[in-house]
């Protein structure tokens, strides 16, 4: 019997590895319900020989071929296979495309340097709508760099300074920073139409994903999560120069970072390093998505017109409501609390709000915990490292109401203190509207929240919709206390 989905799988031949991931529709969003890579390095030597490596084309092969199966098991609505510069560049890559479809039956597209690099600014626009740089998708053979602006792509070029590419170039050399020269030369070379000053670089790709690991783990960073991981340029350089005078072996025992990885890591963070400079980037923005997700934002209809962290939002609160969703009847009640800092507060409510009632299946003696660890972790994609954190810690607030530094460590980390204070105004707040209407937010119309002398109370004016209660008014209390020491440190 089909599955009651249309789910698709999406296969990246890349130069170094090949990936199978399989995608799930869920509202308007794109969810990874299956994700399996495994490394063959096509690309390993085709600078030297300009042919695809034979065991890495072997084991391309069988791999290509197991995933075929696990597409038709998943029972998949479409299957999509994209190969990009190792078998674009290789002189036997024709012949690999072939021998795939003779052998699997899989017919194998191969992008051209400029579908490559569209693909990928797709990918950070997806999660980034309002992304302005440069997107820079490294690979083994090949480098794309993309302009993204205003929720759309601008020009595209394909360099050869993939880590393989660049490893082989390399190889007769000594030290990694011999590479520098090359990668200056192909950067003066762009087209005049990339401009030198860019605000951000949006890092695509394993190598530097890998590289965004050591610099969370040199610097004692809290989340083990890189998607959406900013960092000033000036930082990433500092890291940078640490990087390069480690040791690989040393580079190889750090977590997440394989052997593979170790040996192309210090070109990778050569290649970045020179892209900072001369772009003069302000912050790198590190990016777990690619030309997959890119080709998926693609098939939308109107890919420019999005908030994708709402749509990721309500499939998160759908997949655990017991409640309809009244998110705008809670937001309209708490409007008196947003108009006391509408540009801070505004957006975090509305993402909160979402999301309120998603832990309610959780047993109560572990809710907070459960609902702050879920969002801090959950798969989000369009959500940057600090509004996790905001996110987290408020929901643990409209749990628990009140902070345990314990706990929320990690949020309290990364947050500074006035995003703290938000935070507790905000979870405080929702904590009251809980217990005001239980749950039932489209009943808080009839009893709203009003503000005398700088303190907050309920007018229940229909008392025959909802009247007080001692719990209400412990938490009308308790959201006064928090209103006056938010206040405090606002002055």
């Amino acid at each position: 019997m089909p599955l009651p989905h249309s789910d698709i799988a999406v296969m990246d031949v890349g130069s170094n590895s090949v990936r199978l991931v399989i995608y799930r529709h869920v509202g308007s969003t794109w969810q990874a319900i299956f994700n399996e890579k495994a490394s063959c390095a096509l690309g390993r030597n085709l600078v030297t020989t300009g042919l695809l490596d034979p065991k890495g084309r072997a084991k391309a092969l069988q791999t290509l071929k197991r995933f075929a199966l696990l597409a038709k098991a998943f029972q998949v609505e479409r299957t999509v296979a994209l190969a990009t510069a190792a078998v674009r560049e290789a002189a036997d890559g024709a012949a690999f495309v072939d021998e795939v479809r003779a052998t699997i039956g899989l017919e194998l597209t191969v992008l051209s340097g400029f579908e490559e690099g569209r693909y990928s600014g797709l990918g950070v626009l997806a999660f980034a709508p309002d992304a302005h740089g440069i997107c820079g998708d490294l690979g083994g053979s090949s480098l794309e760099l993309t302009e993204v602006s205003g929720g759309s792509l601008g020009q595209s070029v394909s360099l050869p300074l993939g880590v393989l590419a660049l490893l082989s170039l390399n190889s007769k050399n000594t030290s990694p920073l011999k590479a520098a020269d090359t990668i200056r030369d192909h950067l003066r070379a762009l087209p005049h139409y990339f401009g030198s000053a860019q605000p951000a670089f949006y890092a695509v790709g394993g190598s530097w994903r890998a590289l965004a690991n050591v610099h969370q783990q040199f610097n004692t960073y809290p989340l083990d999560h890189v998607h959406y991981y900013t960092v000033p340029a000036e930082a990433l350089l500092k890291t940078a120069e640490r990087i390069l005078s480690t040791d690989e072996k040393e580079l190889a025992a750090l977590h997440g970072i394989s052997k593979s990885r170790a040996a192309t890591l210090p070109l990778a963070t050569i290649l970045l390093t020179e892209i900072c400079r001369y772009f003069t980037a302000d912050s790198v923005v590190f990016s777990s998505n690619g030309i997959r997700d890119g080709y998926l934002f693609g098939l939308q209809q109107h890919p420019g017109v999005q908030d994708p962290l709402l749509d990721e939002l309500h499939a998160y609160a759908n997949a655990a409501r017991l409640f309809q969703d009244n998110s705008p009847a809670l937001l309209a009640w708490l409007a008196p609390v947003l108009a006391l800092a509408p540009l801070r507060l505004n957006r975090p409510a509305q993402l909160l709000a979402i999301v309120s009632d998603s832990a309610r299946k959780e047993h109560p003696d572990h809710r907070a915990e459960l609902a702050y660890t879920k969002l801090l972790y959950a798969p989000f994609t369009a959500i940057t490292h600090p509004g996790r954190a905001q996110l987290a810690l408020s929901m643990y607030i409209r749990h628990a109401g009140k902070v345990d530094k314990r706990r929320c460590a990690a949020a309290l980390h990364i947050l500074d203190k006035q995003a703290q204070a938000d935070a507790l105004l905000l979870g405080s707040a929702m904590r009251l509207a809980k217990a005001l209407a239980g749950g039932m937010d489209n009943l808080l119309s009839a009893v709203p929240f009003v503000q005398k002398n700088n303190t907050w109370g309920i007018d229940y004016r229909d008392t025959s919709v909802l009247c007080s209660s001692e719990l209400v008014e412990k938490r009308l209390a308790e959201f006064n206390t928090v209103t006056e020491n938010w206040r405090k440190m606002a002055a």
